[in-house]
């Protein structure tokens, strides 16, 4: 069941990207992609917490946002997100709420 919501998230992704690309609107195609491959690693991490950071990019800067457990879980987010973003600015607006 995860590897078949795994491959259907990529697959949409591309098929987004593809469609936004074709509308003229190559900088927002981009940051789609980025943000899809932030979600994706979150997902992949396994930690259930991290389901519940939401993940937006806007000109190249990652921005995370939503609620954790505690400041760890926070970090680790960040720590992907930095990784899987390969430099790009990242804005963590995580919440902990115990």
């Amino acid at each position: 069941m995860r590897k078949a919501f795994r491959s259907w998230l990529i697959i949409s992704s591309i098929v987004l990207s593809a469609a936004l690309v074709g509308c003229g609107l190559g900088g927002g195609a981009a940051d789609e992609v980025l943000a899809q491959k932030v979600k994706h690693a979150l997902y992949d991490h396994g930690e259930a917490n991290l389901l519940r950071v939401d993940v937006s990019v806007e000109h190249g800067v990652v921005y995370l946002s939503g609620e954790t457990d505690d400041g760890q879980q926070k970090r680790t987010a960040e720590q992907i997100a930095r990784r899987v973003s390969g430099g790009a600015k990242i804005m963590n607006k995580v919440l902990v709420e115990p």
